[in-house]
């Protein structure tokens, strides 16, 4: 029986984008059982990729700020409205 895992704030905004860019990488290179130079630009790149989010442009990280924000004030009954990166 699989294990249900628990939402979090990564599962909720970055998760997908991370996703997208290792399906991307491994369909770009033939061996990525070790990290090259090039695959760690990539990787880390990831943080500063410009999203989507409330209609602005934004890095990820601060968009996963924004994120978390967003579902603080959802929790605390500021908000009914939860923002998502996208890309």
């Amino acid at each position: 029986m699989p294990i249900a895992l628990p939402m979090t704030l990564w599962n909720l905004t970055d998760r997908p984008i991370v996703d997208e860019l290792v399906v991307r990488i491994e369909r770009s290179y033939a061996d990525i059982s070790r990290l090259s130079t090039e695959i760690k630009r990539e990787l880390l790149a990831l943080p500063v990729t410009e999203v989507n989010i409330d209609g602005k442009r934004s890095p990820l990280m601060i968009a996963a700020a924004t994120t978390a924000t967003s579902l603080y004030k959802c929790f605390a009954g500021e908000s009914r409205r939860l923002s998502y990166p996208r890309l």
